[in-house]
């Protein structure tokens, strides 16, 4: 390297130090909840998403994204490298257990996608989110090679199972978060539930126009509780019905004879959006956009245990 190149590159890295900017692209990024959750922490990210209207809704907020299919990114493209950390969250619907869970067999599996970029810009960290039913017995095999692969571009790699209500968020929301780095990362610790001096974030917390009287469900039989505790996950589907007697509930009555879906600017509640972010597309749209998204908190969480001055280094 020549004294110059030297140069610049002493001064490129004492500017992000300066700015506090790990740079990072967020890969599938949506609506941007993984991206906001990396920016609270002190991040520079970029996004690249393909959907349409995620795409406008996430520049309407302020975050950076590129709208192109992941598979298209080249290291000629319009992204600009290098980056420090990788992050993402591939499609979910081959591992949902609410659908066939074909795995790698189907076609929206983007973990071969994600390893892909992360060859081609070798950022120094790796981490992709997914739900649960990625731990399943049935994707064993699968769980099994993707270690392998990921084990082929990072020495140190792991799956983190995540409860997002240990950061704040009103829901029973697990998820898994696949990593990989050059040292061995320990997974965030939780800012909310025993031990913490913060109790978890109620139903009654998260709504609190709600009132008593009010349960929201999913397409299941739920089982019934307290608004005055966590939630289950919820889902773009989901349901809210006025209940027949008070202190109630939150998951499916079946004694709820009227009710309503809940409203966009509930579900942002119960995710953790804030009340200003703002979604563009029509009713379907924003219940999808708001369901596959990360919540922000479990995002900033999960990349403010990925980062460390030593990312800085380079």
């Amino acid at each position: 390297m020549s004294l110059l190149s030297t140069l610049l590159d002493r001064a490129e890295r004492s500017d992000r130090r300066a700015k506090g900017g790990v740079r990072v692209l967020d890969l599938f990024s949506g609506i941007g909840g993984f991206t906001m959750g990396a920016e609270r922490v002190g991040c520079s990210v970029v996004g690249v998403e393909r959907w349409e209207p995620a795409v406008t809704t996430a520049r309407a907020n302020g975050h950076r994204v590129v709208a192109m299919d992941v598979a298209r990114i080249t290291a000629k493209g319009p992204l600009s490298g290098p980056f420090d950390l990788l992050i993402g969250g591939p499609p979910c619907q081959p591992f949902s257990q609410a659908g066939p869970g074909r795995g790698r067999h189907d076609p929206r599996d983007g973990f071969s996608l994600a390893f892909r970029v992360a060859r081609l810009f070798r950022p120094k960290r790796f981490v992709m989110e997914n739900v649960k039913g990625l731990m399943s017995k049935r994707h064993e095999p699968y769980r099994r090679r993707l270690i392998r692969d990921l084990g082929n571009l990072y020495p140190h790699v792991g799956i983190w199972s995540l409860n997002a209500k240990f950061w704040g968020v009103p829901q029973e929301r697990v998820r898994v978060f696949v990593w990989g780095a050059e040292r061995k990362m320990l997974p965030p610790s939780p800012t909310h539930g025993p031990g913490t001096g913060r109790a978890f974030v109620s139903v009654r917390d998260a709504l609190p126009r709600l009132g008593a009287k009010a349960v929201i469900a999913r397409n299941t039989m739920a089982k019934s509780r307290s608004i005055d505790l966590v939630g289950p996950t919820v889902t773009g589907t989901g349901v809210l019905y006025t209940a027949p007697r008070p202190g109630l509930v939150y998951g499916r009555d079946r004694e709820a004879k009227t009710g309503r879906r809940v409203t966009v600017r509930e579900f942002e509640a119960l995710q953790c959006f804030p009340p200003s972010y703002e979604l563009i597309g029509d009713s379907r749209e924003r219940y999808k956009m708001i369901a596959n998204a990360v919540p922000p908190p479990l995002g900033a969480a999960v990349v403010g245990a990925m980062i460390d001055r030593a990312m800085m280094a380079r």
